[in-house]
C-alpha cells in the first residue's frame, strides 16, 4: 500500500470556542443514541433507513464541528484531511460504535476512513484499507468498469444519482466472496471533495426476502385455503385456495369476520383464537358454510402469528375440504351400526324380547280413555330401547315385515280386552300377508272395532293405489284406520279423498306451540273443519299442559294424547286380562293413574 506523506501542522495559538461549540457533546450523544436504535430496530425497514440517514447527518455535523467549526481561525486543510488531521478519540469511538460500515473516500475514490463495522463486513483492517482505492478493494472485478463509468458520469452533476439515496449493489469480501449490500453516500465537503458512505450487508435480509417470496408463491398456489386473522378473527389475508373452498374472493373476505363468512348457526365464535392461545395446533374438523350456502366439512389448523416481542398478534389458518371423507366415514359408521342393530332385532324376534307399552288416548267429551296407542319397545339386556333406535336400520328389509307380524299378533290379542292402535310400517301397507294375519287374529275373538291400524302420510304416498286397496279390505273386516302425522305433507287433503280412513291424527308440531302461535291455531282449525266434512274423528298428539288441553277442547278436537293426559305404561296379560303396570318406559316419569272406560 502506498504511504501518504503528511506535513505536520505548525503550532497555532489556542482558538476561542466557536459559537456553536457547546452543541458538540449533544451531537455526539445523539449519534451514539442513534447507533443504539439501529441495534434495537435492525433490518432495512423504512425506520432503519431513516435512522441511517439521521446518523449520517449527525456524523457530518460532528465532523464539520470538530474539523472546521472555527473556519476563520483555522487554515485550510490539504489533501487526505482525515488521515492528516490526527486521531480524535471521541469521533473515532462514535464511528466505531456504529453498526453500519462507515467508509469515507476522497474525490479520487481513495479510502480515508474505515470503521470497525467495515472491517467486520469486508474483512480488511483499517490500516490495510485506508489509502487504497475503494473500487479496487471492495467492488468485484466484473463491476469495476461499470462503477467507474457511473462515478465519472455523476461527478460534478447538480443532481448526482449516487448521492443521498439508498442503493443496492454487490460488494466483495477480502476472501473474494461477493455479497449484496445497501449503501447510502453523502458528500461531506466540496473542496476538497469528501464522500462518506454508510454500507450494510443485506445477505440475510435478501435471504429472508427470497424465503418470503417462495413462501408467498407457495401460499398463492396452494390448493389449501390459507387465511390469516387477527385475534378477533377478522380476515387479514385470503389466498386463492380460500376463494375456491369458501366461494368468496379476497376482496369480499378481507376485513370481515371469519365466523360470519363461513360459520354455521351452531358455530362457536372465537374457537380458533382460543386454540392458538392454548397452543392447540392439531387439525380440527368443523362444519362450514360456503357463499352459495352449501355445507362443507373442513379440516382446519390454526397457528399463532407473533410480533417481534413474541406476543401473539394474529392467527394463521390452513384448511382443506374433507366433506367426502366425512360422508364416507359416516356411511361406514351407519353400515356398522346398522349391522349391529339388525343383529339385535333378529335376536329380539327369536327370543321374544319385544314388548308393548300403552299410552292412553282420552275422549274430550267424557274424560275417559278411548283407546291405547301401542308403542313398540325392545328389551336389550334389561334396557328398554325405543323404536327410533332400531327401526331405521331394518326398514326395507324382511326384518321390518317380521316386526309387523309380531305387532299384529300381539296387538290384536290386547284388542280382545280394550281398543288399541297398532302401527304398520310402509312395507306392511302393501304386504298382502297383513290382511291374512288380521283376519286370522280376529278369528280368536277380538272385536274388529277395537283394532285401529295406523299409517303415516309419507308411507301412503309411496304407493297410494296399493294402500287404498289395503285400507279398503281392512275396513271390510271391521277395523278402523288412522292417518298419522296429518298436515306434514303437501298432499294431506288429497289423501282424505283417496283413502277410506276413520281417524286423523294432528301432528304434535302443530300442537306444542298452539297457545302462543296463531298460525298453528289456524292450521288446526282448518284440519278440524276438513275432518268434520269427511266425518272423521280427530286426535291431537303431544298435549303437555293444561292450557293446550283447554284450547283444544274449545277448538273441538275429539281425542287427545300426551304426557299431560297420561304417560305410557307397560302392557301385560294377567289372569284377569290386560293390565297397565305403573311407571314409564324411561323409568324416571311417575305413571298417572288411568281410569278405565269404554270406547
Amino acid at each position: 500500500m502506498e504511504t501518504i506523506q503528511q506535513t505536520p501542522p505548525e503550532p497555532q495559538a489556542p482558538t476561542p470556542p466557536a459559537a456553536g461549540e457547546p452543541l458538540v457533546p449533544i451531537l455526539i450523544a445523539a449519534a451514539l443514541l442513534a447507533a443504539v436504535l439501529v441495534q434495537v430496530v435492525g433490518g432495512f425497514s423504512a425506520l432503519g433507513l431513516a435512522t441511517v440517514a439521521v446518523i449520517a447527518t449527525i456524523l457530518v455535523l460532528v465532523t464539520a464541528r470538530l474539523r472546521g467549526g472555527a473556519g476563520k481561525s483555522t487554515p485550510p486543510v490539504d489533501a487526505a484531511p482525515l488521515a492528516s488531521s490526527g486521531p480524535d478519540p471521541v469521533r473515532a469511538a462514535t464511528l466505531n460504535a456504529a453498526l453500519d460500515c462507515v467508509i469515507s473516500v476522497d474525490g479520487d475514490g481513495t479510502i480515508t476512513e474505515w470503521n470497525d463495522a467495515a472491517r467486520n463486513t469486508f474483512g480488511h483492517r483499517a490500516e490495510d484499507a485506508i489509502g487504497r482505492n475503494a473500487a479496487e478493494l471492495i467492488v468485484p472485478p466484473s463491476m469495476r468498469e461499470r462503477y467507474g463509468r457511473m462515478a465519472a458520469g455523476s461527478r460534478g452533476a447538480a443532481d448526482n444519482p449516487l448521492l443521498d439515496r439508498p442503493l443496492e449493489a454487490v460488494a466483495m469480501h477480502a476472501s473474494g466472496a461477493e455479497f449484496p449490500i445497501e449503501v447510502s453516500v453523502s458528500q461531506v465537503t466540496d473542496d476538497p471533495p469528501l464522500f462518506t458512505g454508510f454500507v450494510r450487508n443485506i445477505s440475510e435480509a435478501r435471504h429472508l426476502q427470497q424465503q418470503n417470496q417462495r413462501l408467498n408463491s407457495l401460499v398463492a398456489s396452494s390448493q389449501d385455503a390459507v387465511v390469516s386473522l387477527d385475534l378477533d378473527e377478522v380476515v387479514t389475508a385470503w389466498n386463492e385456495g380460500a376463494s375456491v373452498l369458501y366461494g368468496y374472493t379476497s376482496a369480499e373476505a378481507l376485513g370481515r369476520s371469519f365466523g360470519e363468512l363461513t360459520g354455521t348457526s351452531g358455530s362457536r365464535p372465537g374457537v380458533l383464537a382460543e386454540r392458538v392461545r392454548c397452543a392447540e395446533h392439531g387439525p380440527l374438523e368443523l362444519e362450514r358454510v360456503r357463499k352459495d350456502e352449501g355445507s362443507i366439512v373442513v379440516s382446519i389448523s390454526a397457528f399463532p402469528i407473533h410480533d417481534v416481542a413474541g406476543e401473539i398478534v394474529g392467527i394463521s389458518t390452513t384448511a382443506h375440504d374433507v366433506t367426502e371423507r366425512h360422508l364416507r366415514e359416516e356411511r361406514e359408521r351407519r353400515d356398522v351400526e346398522g349391522t349391529l342393530w339388525r343383529g339385535r332385532v333378529e335376536n329380539a324376534l327369536a327370543n321374544d324380547r319385544f314388548l308393548f307399552w300403552g299410552q292412553p288416548v282420552v275422549s274430550m267429551e267424557t274424560g275417559l280413555i278411548h283407546h291405547h296407542e301401542l308403542l313398540l319397545r325392545m328389551d336389550l339386556d334389561g334396557e328398554l330401547v325405543a323404536p327410533g333406535k332400531f327401526l331405521r336400520h331394518v326398514e326395507g328389509t324382511e326384518l321390518i315385515s317380521e316386526i309387523d307380524r309380531w305387532a299384529l299378533r300381539h296387538g290384536i290379542e290386547y284388542a280382545q280386552e280394550l281398543p288399541v292402535v297398532i302401527k304398520l310400517s310402509a312395507m306392511g301397507l302393501t304386504n298382502r300377508e297383513v290382511i291374512d294375519i288380521v283376519r286370522e287374529q280376529l278369528a280368536g275373538g277380538a272385536p274388529p272395532e277395537n283394532v285401529i291400524l295406523e299409517v303415516t302420510e309419507s308411507a301412503a304416498a309411496d304407493d297410494l293405489e296399493a294402500v287404498r286397496t289395503m285400507i279398503g279390505e281392512l275396513a271390510d273386516l271391521g277395523c278402523k284406520v288412522a292417518l298419522d302425522n296429518f298436515g306434514t305433507g303437501y298432499g294431506s287433503f288429497t289423501y282424505l279423498k283417496q283413502l277410506p280412513v276413520s281417524q286423523l291424527k294432528i301432528d304434535m308440531q302443530f300442537i306444542r306451540n298452539l297457545v302462543a302461535d296463531e298460525a298453528d291455531r289456524n292450521v288446526v282449525r282448518s284440519m278440524l273443519t276438513v275432518a268434520e266434512n269427511f266425518g272423521l274423528t280427530t286426535v291431537a298428539e303431544g298435549v303437555e299442559d293444561e292450557d293446550t288441553l283447554q284450547l283444544l277442547r274449545t277448538l273441538g278436537v275429539d281425542l287427545v294424547q300426551g304426557y299431560h293426559v297420561g304417560y305410557p305404561a307397560r302392557m301385560t296379560h294377567g289372569g284377569t286380562g290386560v293390565s297397565l303396570i305403573e311407571g314409564s318406559d324411561t323409568g324416571t316419569i311417575p305413571q298417572v293413574v288411568i281410569e278405565s272406560g269404554g270406547s
